[in-house]
C-alpha cells in the first residue's frame, strides 16, 4: 500500500510541476500526506478517502464526490469545487484561500478552523455546519443555505451574506466588521459579536439576539429591528440609523451624518483590501508548501530507485563480510 500511495503521490507531483492534467484514480483508502493534485479531475470519486494534509493547487474538482473524506489540514489553493459533494467531509484546519465552493453540499461536514479568505461559498448548503473559529474574511456566502450554522468566533470581516439563509445561525463572538448582512438572520445570535461598520440594509432580523454586540458605525438605515432582542440605546447611538429604521419599543434612532456614512464605506473598502491581501499571501504560502511536498516526493523516488513510481524498492546489497583470518602455520618439530 505504501508503494502504490507513493506512486500516485509522485505521479500527481510530476503533473503539477509540469503543469499537466492529473486525473486521480486512487485504489488505496490511505493516501500519503505528500500527495499533490493539479489539473482537472471532474466528477472524481473520493468517497471515504484519507487525504489528510493533501495539496490541491489550482485544481478543477467540479462535481467531485468526496463524501466522508478526511481532508484535515489540506492545502486547497485557488481550486474549484463547484457542485462537489462534500457531505460529512472533515476539513478542520484546512487552508482554502481564494477557492471556489459554489453549490457545494457540506451537509454534516466539519469545517471548524477552516482558513478560506476570499473564497466563494455562493449557493452552498451549510445547514447546521460547524465553522467555529474559521477565517473567512472577504468570502462570498451569497444565497448560501446556512440555517443553524455554528460560526462562533469566526473571522467574517467584509464577508458578503446577501440573500443568504442564516436563520438560527450562531455568530457569537464572531468578527463581522464591514460585512454585507443583507440576508435572512431571523433567530440568529450575535452575542458579543463585532458588527462595526456592517451593512444591515436588506436583511431580516426577527428574533435575532444582539446582546453586547458592537455596532459602532454599523449601517442600520431602513432596517427593521423591531423584533430584535438584546439591543440597547447606546448600541443604537453608536450605529448609523435614520427615521426609516424600526427599533424595539423604547429605543430611538440617532442621527446619521454623511461623515459617518463615508467612514462606513471607507472601513468596508479597507477591510476587503486587507482580506484579499491576506488571502493572496496565504495562497502563495500554501502553494510553496505544496511544491515543497511534491519535490520531497520526487526526491524519495530518486533515493529509492523508483523510476516513475512503478518498480518495487530493493534494498542495497550489503557489503561482503570480511574474510576470516588465515589459520596459523603448523609448528615445526
Amino acid at each position: 500500500m505504501r508503494n502504490s500511495a507513493l506512486a500516485f503521490s509522485v505521479a500527481a507531483a510530476v503533473a503539477v510541476l509540469a503543469g499537466a492534467p492529473a486525473h486521480a484514480l486512487i485504489s488505496d483508502q490511505d493516501v500519503a500526506r505528500s500527495v499533490t493534485f493539479g489539473g482537472s479531475c471532474g466528477k472524481c470519486d473520493f468517497t471515504g478517502r484519507k487525504l489528510v494534509g493533501a495539496n490541491f493547487m489550482g485544481s478543477q474538482f467540479i462535481k467531485a464526490v468526496m463524501v466522508n473524506s478526511d481532508l484535515r489540514g489540506a492545502n486547497i489553493v485557488s481550486s474549484n469545487f463547484t457542485g462537489a459533494d462534500l457531505r460529512g467531509a472533515d476539513l478542520r484546519g484546512a487552508q482554502a484561500p481564494q477557492s471556489v465552493f459554489i453549490k457545494v453540499n457540506f451537509t454534516g461536514a466539519k469545517l471548524d478552523g477552516l482558513t478560506a479568505p476570499a473564497a466563494s461559498f455562493r449557493d452552498a448548503t451549510l445547514n447546521g455546519v460547524g465553522l467555529r473559529s474559521a477565517v473567512l474574511t472577504a468570502s462570498n456566502f451569497r444565497s448560501a443555505d446556512m440555517n443553524g450554522a455554528q460560526l462562533t468566533g469566526a473571522q467574517l470581516a467584509a464577508t458578503d451574506f446577501t440573500d443568504a439563509n442564516a436563520r438560527g445561525a450562531n455568530f457569537n463572538s464572531s468578527e463581522l466588521q464591514a460585512a454585507q448582512m443583507g440576508g435572512h438572520f431571523d433567530g440568529a445570535t450575535f452575542f458579543h459579536a463585532g458588527l462595526d461598520g456592517a451593512h444591515l440594509a436588506g436583511g431580516t432580523f426577527a428574533g435575532a439576539d444582539f446582546s453586547r454586540a458592537s455596532l459602532d458605525g454599523a449601517d442600520l438605515r431602513g432596517v427593521d429591528l423591531s423584533r430584535a432582542r438584546g439591543l440597547k440605546q447606546d448600541q443604537v447611538d453608536d450605529a448609523c440609523a435614520d427615521a426609516n429604521t424600526r427599533l424595539p419599543s423604547g429605543l430611538k434612532p440617532g442621527a446619521c451624518n454623511h461623515g459617518m456614512s463615508r467612514e462606513i464605506e471607507a472601513a468596508m473598502a479597507e477591510a476587503k483590501q486587507a482580506a484579499r491581501l491576506e488571502a493572496s499571501q496565504g495562497a502563495v504560502e500554501a502553494r510553496r508548501q505544496a511544491l515543497e511536498a511534491a519535490r520531497q516526493a520526487l526526491e524519495m523516488v530518486r533515493e529509492m530507485n523508483l523510476p516513475g513510481g512503478r518498480h518495487p524498492w530493493t534494498p542495497p546489497v550489503p557489503p561482503a563480510p570480511p574474510a576470516p583470518p588465515a589459520p596459523p602455520p603448523p609448528p615445526h618439530w
